[in-house]
């Protein structure tokens, strides 16, 4: 460890294998950045039985691998796990750093940890992870949650950290004072390398998926969950005006309930048989997918930040978001006062309405300057937003609060 750098615990409820549905796949770049940086960095997480055996493993092969520690689960209900031996694992491992940093709320796990903080006086900050303001089912459940367990950890928390100036505006709206709020952006892991590879890997691609060879598609690429707001993408995509494209949402589905919804919204629309779910895609076939696409769309009612907006910008391709995904105002370019071109874009941002969404993919799709534009200064803009910057921005955050 060099010259100060900071020992920091990330406590999560699921991470790695066990990390379904891709929730905290930001602790790992991060974690890995800020010990690529000399920093000492450890994870812990719950294993849900039957997998495997709680225990230490390590991410990556290079020198920033860190320890990452996984506890039994006792019961289990939904991501929501009982671990027994949390207690006595936290007050071993938080006299041993210098801050504690709670990723999510509406578990167990982070309030052990803050309750451990608390006890041994080590500061803690907690990532809200766009949980604070409840837009989802669950109302009554989490109002519970923070009455039984989580007003403790949020009083007792050094910082909260949020992913865009949207997601601050909700913690500041709902009482927690500015000065406690810091907006550090995620990154994105480059993806052009994996997509440029493998000789052909485009045409496979599209093969694979009865996409044609030339004709453009739409991409949406994420959970398949109601704060997704799919059913507006495809209502914009049946008016839609460029009947050539086809639409693909590619991503794991959160229950069968929504994916069934959306199945039979396609089966009723008339441009159904150009509507293609391809499942989860990962690696390569991610990386081809973000590349070969039109357009990626990302229409959520409320996302925190938004990563695959960045990933397809970082590869050139244009995106269209809702001015509900915090990644919003990254997309638009506006909150980097040393950008070369103040009005460089890296796509469209619409209102919550098909109607605006159509129009938004309309003109991507139908005008090519306006396509060759946009992918300029989305790779601009994405080639700022690095995991590196993200962990300096955490080291500095640390900093702050160890000098309080």
């Amino acid at each position: 460890m060099t010259d100060g750098a900071v020992r920091s615990l990330h406590v999560a409820q699921t991470f790695g294998l066990y990390d379904a549905e891709g929730r905290t796949g930001h602790i790992a770049p991060l974690a890995a950045r800020l010990a690529a940086q000399g920093n000492e960095v450890s994870v812990v997480a719950a294993a849900y039985p039957p997998y495997s055996e709680p225990g230490v493993a390590k991410v990556g092969e290079s020198e920033s691998a860190f320890p990452v520690t996984f506890l039994r689960s006792g019961f289990r209900y939904r991501t929501m796990t009982i671990n027994p031996g949390a207690r006595s694992l936290f007050s071993q491992q938080v006299t041993g750093v210098d801050v504690v940093h709670i990723h999510g709320l509406y578990d167990l796990l982070g309030p052990a940890a803050a309750t451990a903080c608390r006890h041994w006086r080590v500061p803690y900050v907690v990532e809200t992870m766009g949980m604070f303001r409840p837009v989802a089912g669950g109302r009554v459940r989490k109002w519970l949650f923070m009455r039984l367990f989580g007003r403790a950890m949020m009083r007792g928390a050094a910082r909260f950290v949020v992913t865009s100036g949207r997601e601050a505006d909700d913690l500041i709206n709902g009482g927690i004072q500015a000065d406690r709020v810091i907006v550090r952006h995620n990154g994105i892991e480059p993806v052009a390398a994996q997509a440029q590879a493998a000789t052909g890997a485009g045409s496979a691609f599209r093969a694979a998926h009865g996409l044609g060879t030339d004709a453009p598609f739409v991409l949406f690429l994420g959970r398949i969950s109601p704060v997704k707001n799919i059913e507006l993408l495809l209502a914009a995509f049946e008016r839609s005006s460029v009947r050539d494209a086809t639409l693909v949402i590619a991503g794991p589905a959160e229950g069968s309930k929504y994916l069934g919804r959306l199945r039979e919204i396609v089966r009723s629309s008339q441009p159904g048989d150009r509507v293609k779910f391809v499942g989860p895609i990962y690696g390569e076939d991610k990386a081809v997918a973000l590349s070969e696409s039109a357009l990626l769309v990302l229409p959520s009612s409320n996302e925190n930040f938004g990563t695959v907006a960045l990933e397809a910008m970082a590869v050139g391709t244009p995106v269209v978001v809702t001015e509900t995904c915090g990644v919003a105002e990254h997309v638009l370019g506006c909150k980097n006062p040393d950008a070369k071109n103040p009005n460089e874009t890296g796509g469209l941002v619409v209102g919550l309405n098909a109607d605006d969404m159509r129009a938004a993919m309309d003109s991507v799709l139908s005008d090519e300057a306006l396509r060759a534009e946009l992918a300029s200064g989305a790779k601009a803009i994405a080639a700022r937003l690095t995991w590196d910057e993200a962990a300096r921005l955490t080291t500095d955050m640390y900093k702050q609060v160890l000098k309080s």
